[in-house]
């Protein structure tokens, strides 16, 4: 009895492993390719390697050294093209252990930065966000001893403009 079943298994698995191939074929080919694919550029990349190289961007964010509350709050009147501003300095020349709380945040969108202490008396703010036209930066910082100081710093973020297609946007 079982030399009249082994015949019949040999041929359910073959038939079973006939059908998973040709399902497969058929999904695999029905994936390729259309005619409207074909049409299509490598990657639908629409300009050549050399115009993005050539292409002049602004860069993302801005880094700006500069030493606060010395008396000399620097000009920042020169609108930035930039959509981030990042603060790298020092507090004229205070060291860290002097001070008790330290807060740098746009005014004008509620952004506060976080401030990462670099050596005794530099820091180093993350990437603070600017809105279009003018952002007001305050700087407060307390020293342990002495009373709350603030410095107020006005930025411009202006729009910039792709000349190709004569359209402003920001970044």
């Amino acid at each position: 009895m079982s030399n009249k079943l082994q015949p019949s298994w040999k041929l359910i698995s073959f038939l079973t492993v006939l059908a998973l191939g040709v399902m497969a074929f058929v999904v695999l080919q029905s994936k390729g390719g259309s005619p409207k694919d074909a049409a299509r550029a490598i990657a639908a990349i629409p300009r050549t390697f050399s115009e993005m190289e050539t292409e002049q961007r602004a860069p993302v964010t801005r880094e700006i050294t500069h030493a606060f509350g010395c008396g000399k709050e620097g000009d920042f009147s020169t609108p930035l093209q930039e959509e981030f501003v990042r603060f790298k300095g020092s507090l004229c020349g205070k060291q860290w252990k002097q001070l008790s709380a330290i807060v740098i945040a746009n005014k004008t969108n509620g952004f506060t930065a976080s401030v990462f202490t670099l050596g005794d008396k530099d820091f180093l703010t993350d990437h603070i966000k600017l809105n279009d036209g003018r952002n007001e930066i305050v700087v407060r910082y307390e020293a342990a001893t002495g009373p709350l100081e603030e410095t107020v710093v006005i930025m411009h973020q202006r729009p910039h403009v792709d000349d190709k297609h004569n359209q402003a946007f920001y970044f």
